[in-house]
């Protein structure tokens, strides 16, 4: 921030701020409390195909059995038993 927004704000200097993310619970507060909203989803600003490639490994390492779920190109290959 500008010198002049934060003595306009009323402030001495700048604040400092931690360079780690905050709790989900923490960062829940300064959303509508009835909001359904995937707080850590704005708190990591990851782009929708990282979330997406986030899913199926985890519904991969979900649904595996005790040898690993084969793939094709980073996606998980349903067989049908």
């Amino acid at each position: 921030m500008s010198q002049d927004l934060v003595k306009a704000l009323g402030f001495d200097s700048c604040v400092e701020l931690p360079h780690v993310l905050p709790a989900e619970k923490e960062a829940s507060c300064i959303f509508p409390a009835r909001m359904n909203l995937d707080i850590l989803g704005y708190l990591t600003w990851q782009t929708k195909a990282e979330r997406k490639k986030k899913e199926v490994e985890a519904i991969a390492l979900a649904s595996e059995s005790p040898t690993t779920a084969p793939t094709y190109k980073g996606r998980v290959i349903q067989t049908l038993n």
